[in-house]
């Protein structure tokens, strides 16, 4: 075996610390990244329907996650990640990009989705662990104008979800859509 390099491969590296939240001393840990009330059970379902699919790669961009997340857009305002935290990795210090996190959006009433859409220095970020309660899978997507989101996607690369997830998300945004559709 051969023994670890003396020097980090990247100036600084050992000076950055390992992600570790606090301990919560209260009974709601918002940086959990859960959902305490777990997936809908479409979502479940997925995950059980395509465990046997495991071995096919996943979409190249996330298309039919992007195109369930288009609702009102067009899936080329959506950018696909690895949970929220890959999108906002990506991005490393983009000069004059505005990115807010909305991972409670849904929770909050507000969103500035339709914003994002137009404005050339908005990338709205959001995650499906939380009202989706899909942590475990990472899956998340941002929502900007078509010129960022083809950035993102050139710099980051291709099958940044996998299929399992994708499948899941999608069937978590259809269920979502469904309930509420209903008066």
């Amino acid at each position: 075996m051969t023994p670890a390099p003396s020097q980090s491969p990247r100036p600084g590296l050992e000076t950055i610390r390992r992600f570790a939240p606090p301990p919560a001393g209260v009974f709601v840990d918002l940086s959990d990244s859960a959902n305490v009330w777990g997936a809908a059970p479409a979502a479940v379902a997925s995950i059980a329907a395509n465990a046997g699919e495991a071995w096919r790669s996943p979409s190249l961009y996330g298309e039919p996650l992007r195109l369930a997340l288009a609702y009102g857009l067009s899936p080329a305002h959506i950018v696909t990640g690895n949970g929220s935290t890959e999108v906002l990795r990506v991005i490393d210090d983009a000069p004059g990009l505005v990115i807010p996190d909305e991972e409670y959006a849904d929770d909050a009433g507000e969103t500035l989705v339709a914003e994002a859409a137009v404005r050339s220095n908005l990338l709205v970020v959001r995650t499906f662990s939380k009202s989706y309660g899909l942590a475990s899978l990472r899956v998340g997507y941002g929502v900007a104008h078509p010129d960022i989101v083809l950035a993102l996607e050139r710099v980051r690369g291709p099958y940044a979800v996998s299929r399992v997830a994708e499948c899941a998300a999608v069937a978590a945004v259809e269920a979502a859509r469904s309930v509420e559709a209903v008066p």
